[in-house]
């Protein structure tokens, strides 16, 4: 499933020298808010992982397998209605292996989670 133009959105991207970042927004409507959880909606880890997955494909051009996640940590909740920048760093390609540094901030200092992947190109 994809959550890219549904369950998120990209409002502003752009690469600095190792580092990409993404600031994007949520849609508070989507369904998934409506069952976790109900009256006080949260973003499950899994969806967070999947919009870096989804950030990451669109930065290198392909269709990417998570192999590993080898640290991730979530820090502290994000809600429909925080805008989250995604900031990757350390992508590093290993002939079809990508690593890539995830963190999710508010924009300033407040951390929302680290993750630590690892995909295979397909």
């Amino acid at each position: 499933m994809r959550l890219i133009d549904d369950f998120f959105f990209i409002e502003a991207e752009q690469s600095a020298g190792e580092e990409h970042i993404c600031r994007i927004r949520l849609n508070p409507a989507h369904t998934i808010y409506a069952v976790h959880f109900p009256c006080n909606p949260i973003t499950p880890g899994v969806c967070i992982v999947q919009m870096a997955t989804e950030i990451i494909e669109r930065k290198t051009g392909g269709r990417l397998i998570l192999s590993a996640a080898n640290n991730i940590k979530f820090v502290k909740p994000i809600t429909p209605e925080d805008k989250p920048v995604f900031v990757f760093s350390k992508l590093s390609c290993d002939g079809r292996q990508l690593r890539v540094m995830v963190k999710v901030t508010d924009g300033s200092e407040d951390i929302f989670a680290k993750l630590s992947l690892r995909y295979d190109k397909q």
